[in-house]
């Protein structure tokens, strides 16, 4: 009986050793991984993969959107004036403080304060009577004619110079021109182009002195003004702050004779870039000395074609010398 215990004993023990896992090295670990990684294409950078040489051997295009305006921004649904008005306004050479106490203390029952330096005459007649939601922005501008407007704070409205509106009364605010009281100072953060180059291109609509101040490195303008001129210069800036660069199309050729500097100066000239041609802005042209080639850029994809046959006609050599 003891000599049958041992020899089952003997067995479990043979068997244990022969099936007990080898101490493994940490290689081995990496190696399961990879070769766990092989079984699944995911995520798996593919060593076999052919990595193009360097240079360009032929010539590349990059096509771009062409699109360089919010067209839906640009063309917005016509807002519709209320026909149920019921107010009549008829000033005759009447004094500005009077229209301010008429409109915003009797009719809208709002608290206000004039401050030193609001004065003028208004002569305004309504053809037709007007809801109360629309005085307000006449009230406004018949302040703007006369150098005023209107600041609201602490629950009442300050009727100041235009010029004394901002500083110690005002702070830039977020947000769109809906819930604007007054002369306010909107923070407009800009998503694809540069605050400088949307300054320029607000510059021609927008009243003196607007455009408060221009935050490049937060890329930031701050712009002034009433519920409807911010209206107005929000939707410009929503029209232009769009992804220009992904609507440039951009094509590399390379060149087999001519060096890049000086095929790059005869381009210049011919499209005149540089001059004042109707072609002005629509051609850029880039010389890539490391690469031996010319990168052209341009917001119209088809003159890609145009650049590449002017380039072929000038990519050869000088001529040789006449008999």
């Amino acid at each position: 009986m003891k000599v049958l215990i041992s020899a089952f004993c003997l067995l479990l023990l043979l068997d244990g050793c022969g099936t007990a896992s080898p101490a493994r090295n940490p290689s081995d670990r990496l190696g399961r991984i990879n070769s766990d990684a092989d079984n699944s294409n995911e995520g798996v950078f593919d060593r076999s993969a052919e990595v193009p040489g360097g240079g360009v051997t032929e010539v590349e295009f990059y096509p771009g959107s062409g699109q360089f305006l919010n067209e839906s921004a640009a063309t917005p649904p016509v807002r519709a004036v209320s026909e149920d008005g019921e107010i009549v306004l008829n000033f005759e050479a009447e004094s500005l403080q009077s229209v301010v106490h008429t409109i915003l203390g009797e009719i809208l029952q709002e608290t206000f304060v004039i401050g030193p330096g609001v004065g003028g005459e208004v002569t305004f007649s309504t053809s037709k009577p007007v809801s109360s939601e629309q005085l307000m922005p006449i009230l406004e501008l018949l302040l703007r004619w006369n150098g005023a407007t209107l600041v609201y704070s602490e629950g009442r409205y300050h009727v100041l110079p235009v010029a004394n509106a901002i500083r110690g009364h005002l702070v830039p605010l977020l947000g769109d021109s809906s819930s604007v009281m007054g002369y306010e100072v909107r923070a407009v953060p800009l998503e694809f182009i540069s605050a400088s180059e949307m300054a320029k291109i607000l510059e021609p609509y927008v009243r003196d002195n607007a455009i408060v101040s221009v935050d490049i490195m937060r890329s930031m303008i701050f712009l002034a003004g009433t519920r409807e001129e911010l209206h107005n210069y929000l939707q410009t800036v929503e029209i232009f702050d769009v992804d220009w660069l992904s609507g440039m199309s951009v094509g590399v050729f390379p060149l087999k004779t001519v060096d890049v500097a000086s095929i790059t100066a005869e381009l210049t000239d011919i499209f005149g870039i540089n001059a004042d041609s109707p072609l002005a802005g629509l051609f850029r042209f880039v010389p890539l000395e490391r690469l031996g080639s010319i990168l052209v850029i341009t917001p119209q994809e088809k003159y890609l074609a145009k650049a590449r046959e002017w380039i072929e006609r000038l990519d050869r050599g000088a001529a040789g010398a006449g008999s």
